[in-house]
Parts: C-alpha cells; sequence; structure tokens
C-alpha cells in the first residue's frame, strides 16, 4: 500500500486508526518492498534471468523470475536507485534481416517508426543511428566479434517514462530513483530492448554474466553492545559506516553498514568469512555465533555484529575541503565532522585557522569567536556515531600569486588521548610551526607530551632536496628548539621524526612557501602539496590548495602528490583522493553518480569519506567499488550557472602493506550525469619509494663526482661525472613547480644539455644510471 493510497483512506474518521496502526508498523518493523517485472518492450513478454542492481542507502543484487518479477526487501527511509543490466547472449535474436534494417533506416529507405527500435538500433551506444551501428552487427554475424561494445546486450528503460519526442529518445534513463521511500513499491517495472534486435525477435531470457552478478547475499546488522551480552539487539545503538566484508580466501567484497546498521553483500555462491572493521581503537568485537556461511546460486545469510567500547571515550574526527580556489572569486569550505567514539562529546567545537590571503564572508552555522583568521564554531553535544557538516564562505585575496598555496588547519575538540597506547612510546609528542621573520623561515619545534627518552632525527627540504640532514633533537617537555634557513624563495619544509611507538603518525612538519624570493625575484610554486601534510590526527585537517586558473572540471587527484615524474611517495603513506566534477551541458543535472573501482594497491577496508559538495549516498560494492550517489543534485549547468555547476568528494585511503619498492598506484573514477555515458577521469598515479627526496649538490653514488658549467647558464650546461668507469643514463630536468621539462639520455661521462630554449629561472636535475639516482642538483638559466 503506498502514501496516497493511506491518505485517500485517512479522509474516512473511522479508517484513521487504521492508517496509524498501518504507519506504526511500517516505523516499527523499518523494512519495505521494492518489487516490479521486465518485459519486452516489442512483445511485452516477461524476460527472466536478468540481474537487477540496487544501490543507494543499502546495496543488494537479485534477478527476475520466471514471469519476469524483481523484489526487494530494504530499510524505510531510505534512498534507491534500481537498475537492471545484462550482458547475455549477444546474438540471442540478431540477424541479417536486422542489418538490412540498419542500411535502409540509414539510406532512408525505410525509417525506424518506434523509440524502442532506434534504441535497439544504437548498436555502438552513442546515442545516435549512424554507420558504425552497422560495421558492429557484420562482424558479429560473422562471429569475428564475439560481444557488443562495453559487452552490453540488453538496454532497459523505466516502463512508466513517456518519451517527449519518440523518434528522438536519446537520452532516455535506465534507471529509477526513490528518494526518502517510506512505503512500498510494486511498479517499479522496466522494458527491456535487445540490442540489435529492430524487429524483435529475440528469445526473452537475459543471461548473466559471472564475471560481473553476483546472486547470493550475505547481510545483517552491526549494533553496540549496550547491555554486555555479546548478543545484537534491535534496541541498542546502530553503527553506522563501519566496513564490513566477505572473503572466500581469494577475493574480498564489501559493504558498509547505513544509518539503521545493516549491510548487505552481494557475492558469487561459495564459502565466505565475514569480518567487519572497528573504526578505530576504542572498539572491539564480540566474537559472532556464526562468522562463516556457504552460499548457493542464489542462497542468503544472515550474520550479525556487535562491538563493544575498548574504553568509554569520544573521538571527534574533522575534515576540511573545498574544490577549489580562485584569486578574487569565492568559494565554499565544507567542514565535516563526526564522532566515531564510545561516548557522548560534551561541548564540542571546531577551529578553523584560514590562509591569510583568505577572507572569511559567511557560514552556515554561526561562530562564537574570531582571532585573527581562526575562528571557531561551537558544535554543542555530539552523540556517539552522530555525523554532520556544515559551510564557511570564503574570497580569495586579488594580491595572491597565481598557483600560490593556500592552507588552513580545522582543529576539533574535544581530542582526548583514551585510546591504549603502545608501551613503546615515551609519551613525547612534537610540534612543528614555521614562520617568515626578518628575512628567514624559522622553524619551532616543541615538544608538548613528556621528556624525550632519546633523540631524534630531522631533516630540512629545500624545494624538493634535502638540504640539512642528520639533525638530532632531544627536548624535555614544553621545551623548543628553531633551526632556521635563508628566506630565498624557495618552499622550505622541516621533518622531524616523533619518538617511536607514537600514536598518530611518524613524522611531525611544517611547510613554508613564499617567503623572500630568488635570483630572479620570483618564488618557487608547487611543493607544498607533494609531501604529506601533518594533520595524520583525526581531530586535525589541513586543507592546502593552489589557487588556480581554467583547470579540467571532471579530474581526480591524490594527496600528496608526490615527488618528481613518478610522483613518488613512502610506502604506507596513506592517500587523500579528490574527485571534482562539473555540469557543462546544456541542462540541469538531475542525478549524479560517481564509482571508482579501487586498485588492489590500496586498502578498501581503511576507506573514509572526508567531505562531498552536496548530500550524497556512500555505497561499498562488489569487490572494491566505492559509489557516490548524488540524488536530485540539481546541477545547473555551467551556462546557467556556473559558480554552482560544480561538486566534488574527498576520501582518504591506505595502502596495503608492505608494497615493494617501485609499485605504481594508479586509480581513476567515472562520472555519470544522469542516464549519459560516464566521464572518465584521468588516472592519478603514485609510485611507491624508499626515498622521495634527493641530497642538494651530493653525489649519491660512492666517491662519484660531478661538474656543471657554466652555472647559471644561457644557452646550454656541460656535465662531467667523474668515474673511472663510463657511465650512461638519463638526466631529468624539473621546473620550480615540480613538472617535468626534459629528459635527455647520455651514454658517455661527458654530455651537454641545450638551455637556449627553457624560460629563465631555476632548475633541479637529477642523474640516473642503471635505474639509480646518482646525482642531484639545481642550475639557474638566465637569458
Amino acid at each position: 500500500m503506498n502514501i496516497q493510497n493511506l491518505l485517500r483512506i485517512a479522509c474516512t474518521p473511522k479508517n484513521q486508526l487504521l492508517v496509524m496502526l498501518l504507519l506504526l508498523s511500517t516505523a516499527l518493523f523499518g523494512q519495505i518492498k521494492i518489487s516490479g517485472t521486465i518485459k519486452t518492450a516489442a512483445t511485452l513478454e516477461p524476460v527472466s534471468v536478468v540481474p537487477v542492481s540496487l544501490t543507494g542507502t543499502t546495496a543488494q543484487v537479485t534477478v527476475t523470475d520466471a514471469n519476469g518479477y524483481y523484489e526487494f526487501i530494504v530499510p524505510a527511509g531510505g534512498t534507491y536507485n534500481v537498475r537492471p543490466y545484462c550482458s547475455g547472449e549477444p546474438l540471442n535474436g540478431v540477424s541479417t534481416y536486422d542489418q538490412v534494417l540498419l542500411v535502409k533506416n540509414f539510406l532512408g529507405v525505410s525509417l525506424f517508426t518506434s523509440p524502442y527500435e532506434l534504441i535497439a538500433a544504437d548498436v555502438d551506444g552513442s546515442q545516435s543511428i549512424n554507420p558504425g551501428d552497422t560495421s558492429i552487427v557484420r562482424p558479429l554475424l560473422l562471429l569475428i566479434n564475439t560481444n557488443f561494445p562495453g559487452d552490453v546486450s540488453w538496454r532497459f528503460v523505466p516502463q512508466n517514462y513517456v518519451f517527449p519526442d519518440p523518434l528522438q529518445p536519446f537520452p532516455y534513463p535506465q534507471s529509477s530513483t526513490f528518494v526518502n521511500l517510506n512505503a512500498d513499491v510494486s511498479t517499479a517495472d522496466f522494458l527491456g530492448i535487445k540490442v540489435g534486435d529492430i524487429n524483435g525477435t529475440a528469445i526473452p531470457v537475459g543471461g548473466i554474466s559471472a564475471a560481473t552478478t553476483y546472486t547470493a547475499l550475505l547481510s545483517g546488522a552491526l549494533r553496540m553492545d549496550e547491555n554486555n551480552n555479546c548478543l545484537v539487539d534491535t534496541a541498542e545503538l546502530a553503527l553506522a559506516d563501519w566496513v564490513v566484508y566477505a572473503s572466500d580466501g581469494n577475493d574480498s567484497y564489501y559493504a558498509l553498514t547505513n544509518n539503521a546498521g545493516y549491510y548487505s553483500i552481494p557475492v558469487p555462491a561459495g564459502a565466505y568469512t565475514v569480518h567487519a572493521v572497528p573504526v578505530n581503537n576504542l572498539w572491539t568485537l564480540c566474537t559472532p555465533l556464526v562468522n562463516s556461511a556457504t552460499l548457493g546460486q542464489t542462497g542468503t545469510a544472515t550474520i550479525d555484529f556487535s562491538a563493544s567500547p575498548v574504553v568509554q571515550c569520544p573521538r571527534m574526527e574533522v575534515g576540511l575541503s573545498a574544490p577549489f580556489l580562485r584569486r578574487c572569486f569565492s568559494t565554499s569550505y565544507q567542514v565535516n565532522y563526526c564522532n566515531s567514539g564510545t561516548a557522548i562529546a560534551d561541548n564540542a567545537s571546531v577551529s578553523i585557522d584560514f590562509d591569510p590571503l583568505l577572507t572569511v564572508l559567511s557560514s552556515t552555522i554561526p561562530w562564537s569567536t574570531v582571532n585573527g583568521n581562526t575562528y571557531t564554531f561551537p558544535l554543542g553535544n555530539v552523540a556517539i556515531g552522530a555525523r554532520s557538516a556544515f559551510q564557511v564562505q570564503v574570497s580569495v585575496s586579488c594580491d595572491a600569486v597565481l598557483g600560490q598555496t593556500h592552507c588552513s588547519t580545522a582543529t576539533i575538540t574535544p581530542s582526548p588521548l583514551c585510546a591504549p597506547t603502545n608501551p613503546l612510546w615515551n609519551g613525547a609528542n612534537l610540534e612543528v610551526s614555521a614562520a617568515c621573520q626578518n628575512g628567514e623561515v624559522v622553524f619551532t619545534v616543541t615538544n608538548t607530551g613528556l621528556d624525550m627518552t632519546e633523540a631524534i632525527h630531522y631533516v630540512v627540504i629545500e624545494d624538493i632536496m634535502v638540504e640539512m640532514a642528520g639533525g638530532t633533537l632531544q627536548l624535555n617537555n614544553g621545551a623548543t628548539e628553531q633551526i632556521t634557513v635563508p628566506a630565498n624563495g624557495a618552499t622550505w619544509r622541516l621533518e622531524a621524526e616523533q619518538p617511536a611507538g607514537h600514536p598518530d603518525g611518524t613524522v611531525a612538519s611544517a611547510a613554508v612557501e613564499g617567503c623572500g624570493v630568488n635570483e630572479n625575484g620570483t618564488i618557487s610554486l608547487g611543493f607544498i602539496n607533494q609531501f604529506p601534510l601533518d594533520d595524520a590526527e583525526g581531530y586535525v585537517d589541513v586543507d592546502c590548495q593552489p589557487n588556480i586558473g581554467s583547470f579540467d572540471p571532471n579530474d581526480k587527484y591524490g594527496l600528496p602528490l608526490g615527488t618528481g615524474a613518478e610522483h613518488a611517495i613512502r610506502q604506507g603513506q596513506n592517500l587523500d583522493y579528490v574527485i571534482r566534477f562539473q555540469n557543462t551541458g546544456t541542462d540541469t543535472a538531475f542525478q549524479i553518480i560517481v564509482r571508482d573501482t579501487l586498485p588492489e594497491t590500496l586498502d578498501v577496508r581503511t576507506l573514509q569519506l572526508l567531505g562531498t559538495s552536496h548530500p550524497c549516498v556512500f555505497s561499498l560494492l562488489g569487490n572494491g567499488v566505492a559509489q557516490w550517489l548524488f540524488p536530485q543534485i540539481m546541477l545547473p549547468d555551467s551556462n546557467t550557472n556556473e559558480a554552482a555547476s560544480h561538486g566534488y568528494l574527498k576520501f582518504s585511503i591506505a595502502q596495503q602493506p608492505d608494497l615493494p619498492e617501485g609499485t605504481e598506484i594508479r586509480n581513476r573514477a567515472g562520472i555519470y550525469f544522469d542516464f549519459n555515458a560516464p566521464v572518465l577521469t584521468d588516472y592519478s598515479l603514485h609510485t611507491v619509494k624508499a626515498a622521495v627526496t634527493g641530497i642538494s649538490t651530493q653525489i649519491l653514488q660512492g666517491s662519484l663526482g660531478l661538474e656543471v658549467f657554466p652555472n647559471p647558464t644561457t644557452v646550454q650546461a656541460s656535465f662531467v661525472l667523474k668515474s673511472a668507469a663510463i657511465l650512461q643514463g638519463y638526466i631529468h630536468f624539473y621546473n620550480m613547480q615540480g613538472q617535468e621539462v626534459l629528459h635527455q639520455h647520455f651514454d658517455h661521462n661527458v654530455f651537454t644539455v641545450p638551455t637556449d630554449w627553457m624560460e629563465s629561472g631555476m632548475y633541479h636535475f637529477r642523474i640516473e644510471s642503471d635505474g639509480r639516482q646518482i646525482a642531484y642538483g639545481k642550475m639557474i638559466v638566465g637569458k
């Protein structure tokens, strides 16, 4: 029974009690049904064995039965997207007669008259009828090819969809979305169109692609064990956004618990162990009565989990993000926060120290205090598992240099250190700050913890080269030490090791960009984000972004960016990914889906959402597909409202443990605007390296010597490698933004590099031989 029927019944007073009972029943049990049938568009015959996916608040997969019927049982109040998909037998219903019909339509002899004929004729998925469609069907009939493009054999349209122009059906919806669903839906029906079958002769059987379709289902609930009985009680607190995964020993399949604490994992038939991953070390899991299951092709199993506090303690976490920064324009920072701890956080607040070149304009919640460019926002009491967000509108000063990096830091309180700690940790905690003062860059290292019981090492990096290595520090509680370097326009960075066993990371750091100028009167840009920011603690998040001009509106990048052309990062370094999208079409985008198939080099279990520009439903699907569903986002096109046409999301994830040196981490995403084909971002690349910096002007291999002259240079520079052996390899040049501008081979110890084509400025060079870096240095080019 739907809401409209209930409202009609409620018009008579004698039925009001019945309505109240029905609504109360739905609220108590919290389960509703989404169901429908799939029939052929040509003959209205039921289509069996069609996989149907449901995503949104929960994720499930099912298959139509012999009557074309399917159904899902889902939590009430959620948002859901239902979509059939099929990659069955491609030649089903396709014959030479269909090829003839395609040619006649193209020649204008006999035009198609039905939208479903046009959809079937669009063999290449281009949303148009063109000669490419006939060129695909013929090799298929001759068995030269075995699949349609994209391995799509059927297309599906909601049965209640009315084509605005039946002879121009493109684009058309291929799924149905239900927002805030609180009643059963029994009419989620679809019409199936067999690709290439113009005359509708296909046998109404879909077929299952074993590579992509999972018809068994694991599901269950996750609760906080409030009464300490290690059982899941419906009255206990639901734990949302915990990762649950099922493993068969070879592959793993993932899901997130929803706001009601439920999860569901579609899997192939097989034997599985099911695991819930605690969000932090404040939680431990009771051993479930059942943590394994063996499932047949359409089998189901329910496995619940109960989690207990290790210690009663709040854990406030904050995320700070923005889509981009432009000089002289305003933008909005998104501030996400949550309490992933085991106790209520009393009188919580977020303080944001904005970059000096940013001016705060407004916010969606009031701030309580302002101290310089630091704004404090009270949050009140934050319950266990509660999460929310607010926005702060800022403008970027017109005095900023194009490409200059703007760093803002969000800190949330309370942030007590109450989790179990490593017994090897001596209790010391180092914090590093940096300032541009009186012609120098001044780094201040402070011990805010207990006395240090042993010295630690620190390094100072100029742009991407270590200028000072081997320094040590040993500070008592409250003690500080300052290290100064010249203000020469470089980007200076100090990294200090945290004491062994430190709970929040291994390195404390700070960086300064644009202090002073170099020999050419400019500053080096683009180096801040090549290294990790000092925000490993969840209660602190640093957002550093260069202001930009034009950019690819649909892109993906990972932070830290890494150094050099290979984007080198250290083993174990977590990555923050940002995916940006813009509606550059000609009409409003009603729904956007972003999908990211995470590579095996990343640990899906550690994924954490840091922020999104618009409300969304986040899901983990299959073997590690992260999906963000933005239902009814109503994103205007860039021609109508350029400022509002942008969106983004940001998440963090860890590397798989112990990746070998040289491992490449490649990742990209697909962005689906309404029912259009996905827009694929470029790949984000990182390479795991033991060393991500060079040593300034130092030779890195044995007693090798190096001479470079002239330096500065104008036309060319000569390099002399002083070695008894004849060396060969490559020399790389990088500009001050860290971009590679030259890649040249050498096969002798003396070689020259032309520089007359280079712009004036400072460059870094790296010399490699036998795949190893042997020297690093700087060179100035002047005209």
